[in-house]
């Protein structure tokens, strides 16, 4: 759709991602011609912007001498070269919640102790995945899973996620912890 404010900045519009000659530009790519070439739907992703944001974000935290490590939530995005030049960066690590992520992780070169995983509902195989790879930190959820995991690998540090019974959220259908039961974190 053609830019129709010729002489006004739109609010989202920045260098990486603005309108030039009526034209709608993402990291130097004109998007139209994309989509002429490669058909719809297509999804474009600015990997720079990514690694950009996250050096903001890890500066940030260094100037205020906050002793920190990022882990880019794997379920958000599973792009492979996406998460690869997140790993290449060396910035931060990945968050996983299942099998499927961790062994993706593991394959693009995080290293086990640059992966925490949070699974839900954590079956016996995963244990047994989990136990191949001692230096993944674990978050656990739910007692039963803390058992498993002690039985599996005695000794081994967990982080444990709570359910502290109180509940917020962007609207009343959506709690992710509070009075009632929920999939998340140990009461």
């Amino acid at each position: 759709m053609p830019h129709k404010f010729k002489n006004k900045n739109l609010w989202w519009e920045r260098k990486d991602l603005r309108y030039r000659d009526s034209r709608l530009i993402a990291a130097g790519q004109d998007l139209q011609a994309l989509v002429e070439s490669s058909g719809t739907p297509i999804f474009v992703y600015n990997a720079g912007r990514m690694l950009d944001k996250l050096t903001h974000l890890s500066d940030a935290l260094q100037r205020k001498n906050i002793k920190f490590k990022i882990f880019y939530a794997l379920k958000a995005n599973r792009f492979l070269p996406l998460i690869t030049n997140l790993r290449l960066s060396g910035r931060c690590g990945v968050d996983v919640c299942s099998p499927t992520e961790l062994l993706l992780a593991r394959q693009v070169g995080f290293l086990e102790a640059d992966i925490t995983y949070t699974g839900t509902s954590v079956a016996d195989d995963d244990i047994d995945l989990l136990k191949r790879h001692p230096r993944v930190r674990v978050n656990c959820d739910a007692i039963s899973t803390i058992r498993r995991l002690g039985a599996q690998c005695p000794g081994r540090s967990i982080g444990i996620r709570i359910n502290p019974q109180q509940g917020a959220g962007y609207h009343d259908g959506l709690h992710y912890s509070g009075e009632k039961a929920t999939k998340f974190g140990i009461y």
